[in-house]
């Protein structure tokens, strides 16, 4: 496993189900638990370090490549993977009270996605493409659910 999938393809794969398969209360509840746990697997599971549970040794490499790009995680970004999801997680929560749970969380899960692969992207200057893709997807979450299009 890497790190880079845990961390990246993990919550834009929940995104996509939650926005599609879940209803309001489900995916605030759902949302907030897996990026509470995404949170808290940063900060206990050690990246590129071998763990040993019982019998078992675990070990998340550091890197993966994707068309040609390498999306990097070290244990230095550890720290700020848990303020990320942790972040997350605590809005998730009050999505749920607010009535805006299934498009923000589900569209929250796959921003914050974006956001940490234009971290961990290599070389840099694709990072631009990621915070512009992550920006795109700012937009439903400013138009209201059954408004219709006006005029530009």
């Amino acid at each position: 496993m890497s790190a880079p999938i845990i961390w990246i393809l993990t919550p834009l794969l929940t995104g996509l189900f939650f926005l599609f398969f879940l209803r309001e209360r489900i995916s605030a509840r759902a949302g907030s638990i897996i990026a509470l746990l995404l949170s808290l697997a940063a900060l206990i599971i050690p990246i590129d370090t071998a763990l040993l549970l019982g019998s078992i040794s675990l070990k998340i490499s550091t890197s993966v490549q994707f068309f040609g790009r390498s999306f990097a995680l070290n244990a230095t970004d550890g720290p700020l993977l848990v303020i990320i999801y942790g972040l997350a997680a605590f809005w998730f929560f009050g999505t749920e009270a607010s009535g805006t749970a299934h498009r923000f969380v589900s569209l929250g899960m796959m921003i914050v996605s974006l956001l940490t692969a234009s971290i961990a992207v290599e070389p840099f200057l694709f990072a631009a493409v990621l915070i512009e893709m992550a920006a795109m997807l700012v937009i439903p979450l400013l138009v209201p659910l059954h408004q219709r299009p006006g005029r530009a």
